[in-house]
């Protein structure tokens, strides 16, 4: 996703206030060249795309783009679908929204500006179990397809002594706990399923896992202190994880222990794909495309042309097409 704490989502940031979730998404006539922030392939090989303003935009063929009907005007984040229908995405003002036409038309699910947090990503087991996640360690489950939403608060990645701080903290003033308790923890950027075992990156080199759907999470070693903004698990069942400035970590034990992949780079890594050909591609800012043939070993620099900032990518037929600050990209498979 996008998820996303990185520069270029950042930025977001900047223009919450030009953008108010109450309203609709406005209607653009180049919608598709407006700042994207993750895209999806759906069964049937349709595309999603969402963005800056409320933006959803569909294609069937990756070439023709049609905006979609949405109710807010909210900043995007992040998209997710669990078949050709039925699909959600997340933003600023703590934004939810869902989808059951293939994303031609969306609804509101959530919606909390108060908060002043934003979703950086949403992930659906089937069509009733679901969590968004986001900034400051928003987090919020939903048992029935997103009708109820209800906020968790998960102090295993506090430290002992934030804990303890806490619960002192709150015999001497529930009011002065409820408010350090919105921004003590850390963002929580990007959710990768691997069969029923959940993945989470995050800030503070946060790497965890959980075995019954984020109700719980074991920390992963610590090995950096910079944030990780996505993971995945290679078809030669490595873990890869992604964040600041180039950073590349691997591990060949199921996320026992990690090695650091010299990346050759210093561009923040926003998201890890493998194409239809089988290569572990990475995106980036500053129009960053690292490409690696070994599972991660090595990686070989493809810059995009116009150095626009790539928040995420799918590959489709022999192309990838790509989401970035400049609106969709496309690029030959076989020209990396």
């Amino acid at each position: 996703m996008k998820k996303l704490f990185v520069p270029i989502i950042l930025s977001l940031w900047s223009i919450v206030a030009i953008a108010s979730g109450d309203l609709a998404a406005f209607k653009a006539k180049l919608v598709e060249k407006s700042l994207l922030t993750d895209i999806v392939k759906l069964p049937n090989r349709n595309i999603v795309a969402v963005g800056e303003r409320g933006h959803v935009i569909v294609s069937e063929d990756g070439e023709k783009w049609v905006q979609s009907e949405v109710p807010v005007s909210s900043n995007l984040t992040a998209v997710h679908f669990i078949d050709n229908r039925r699909g959600w995405a997340v933003g600023h003002h703590a934004t939810i929204i869902h989808t059951s036409d293939g994303g031609k038309t969306w609804f509101r699910q959530l919606y909390l500006p108060d908060l002043e947090k934003p979703f950086l990503d949403v992930y659906f087991r089937n069509g009733k179990e679901g969590i968004a996640i986001g900034a400051y360690g928003l987090f919020f489950r939903t048992e029935d397809g997103g009708a109820t939403w209800s906020e968790e608060f998960h102090e295993e990645f506090l430290s002992e002594d934030d804990q303890f701080y806490l619960k002192d903290l709150r015999l001497d003033d529930e009011e002065a706990y409820e408010n350090e308790r919105r921004f003590i923890l850390v963002h929580f950027n990007r959710i990768y399923a691997d069969g029923v075992t959940l993945f989470m990156t995050g800030e503070n080199g946060m790497l965890s896992k959980s075995n019954d759907m984020g109700r719980s999470w074991i920390k992963l070693p610590t090995v950096y202190i910079g944030s990780f903004f996505d993971l995945i698990r290679t078809q030669r069942s490595s873990l890869l994880a992604v964040g600041l400035r180039g950073t590349i970590f691997k591990s060949d034990d199921h996320g026992e222990s990690w090695h650091r992949v010299n990346s050759k780079s210093t561009s923040t890594i926003n998201s890890v794909l493998e194409d239809q050909f089988g290569r572990l591609v990475l995106v980036g800012n500053g129009g960053a495309i690292m490409v690696s043939t070994d599972d991660g070993k090595t990686f070989r620099s493809v810059p995009l042309d116009g150095g626009e900032a790539i928040v995420n990518a799918v590959p489709h037929k022999n192309k990838l097409i790509l989401v970035t600050e400049a609106g969709i990209k496309v690029i030959e498979a076989g020209a990396l």
